[in-house]
């Protein structure tokens, strides 16, 4: 299964984090993101031994994070897409309206 999560901040203090998640899986994949004409794509990693997978995007640089630009988010909606990094054969792609969060200094 495919989710994609993501949050805004607020017009004082913007910015975007997404969340793309997969179960089930084996193999190396990559996810690409894209919000009003934009998109920024992840590095490829491997499923670990579970199946599990998950790519984050931040605006906030974090460790195992891929960049954004704090306002990527365009109209608080998301497209999430995950592709087989051997074939790049897409493997889902989901659609998802963001919620609008004020930032806390541990998040």
């Amino acid at each position: 299964s495919l989710s994609v999560i993501c949050q805004v901040g607020t017009p004082k203090t913007p910015f975007s984090r997404i969340l793309v998640r997969a179960t089930g899986l084996k193999g190396s994949y990559y996810a690409t993101v894209f919000s009003g004409g934009d998109s920024v794509q992840s590095e490829e990693t491997p499923a670990k031994g579970n199946g599990l997978i998950q790519f984050k995007f931040d605006s906030v640089l974090k460790p195992n994070a891929a960049p954004l630009p704090e306002d990527f988010i365009k109209r608080k909606t998301v497209i999430g897409v995950l592709r087989n990094a051997e074939t790049h054969v897409r493997i889902g792609a989901i659609r998802t309206q963001c919620r609008s969060k004020k930032p806390t200094p541990s998040s």
